[in-house]
């Protein structure tokens, strides 16, 4: 849930609240706005919480805590720091962190290009492109422009079962 409180010395505040997809926004006298605030929240909250147990939606911060030992987002793009991976999981392991580094704003764009995942994953450029054609025409990666990236089931397809997967290999 994210909250934004303002505060003026007229007495008055706003607040903006988002839970997922869903904003509201209260303004007025604190205690009025307070009084509004909880009751709309006890009226969406649980609704809310049903509908987030099947829709899925990245959870950001939970994906930045279960991928920081595979990997670094710097300004200059996504390190891996696992070097013993196959060409598919380093090629959706750097994806994946690319898509995070876009979601809190250190890098540009959430895409890659094969060149650009041949650096990154320390593969050669024409083991990219092949394992880049047989993911694309297997659903596991999407294409645009010439370059690639994950949708939301990509990614939740990679949290719930390439994760773990590469999670395992470590131990």
């Amino acid at each position: 849930m994210h909250l934004d409180l303002e505060v003026n010395v007229l007495s008055s505040i706003e607040v903006n609240v988002k839970i997922g997809s869903i904003e509201a926004a209260f303004k007025g006298e604190p205690d009025a706005v307070l009084k509004a605030f909880f009751e709309w929240l006890s009226k969406v909250y649980p609704s809310y919480e049903a509908v987030s147990k099947i829709v899925f939606e990245p959870n950001v911060d939970s994906l930045i805590r279960e991928c920081s030992d595979l990997l670094l987002i710097t300004d200059n793009g996504v390190v891996l720091k696992r070097t013993d991976l196959a060409a598919e999981d380093s090629i959706i392991l750097s994806l994946v962190g690319a898509y995070l580094g876009f979601r809190f704003g250190k890098l540009g764009k959430e895409t890659m290009t094969p060149s650009e995942l041949a650096k990154t994953t320390g593969k050669a450029l024409k083991t990219v492109y092949n394992t880049l054609a047989s993911m694309f025409k297997q659903g596991k990666i999407s294409k645009l422009n010439g370059e690639y990236g994950l949708t939301k089931d990509q990614i939740a397809k990679f949290t719930f079962e390439i994760l773990p997967k590469i999670k395992r290999s470590t131990a």
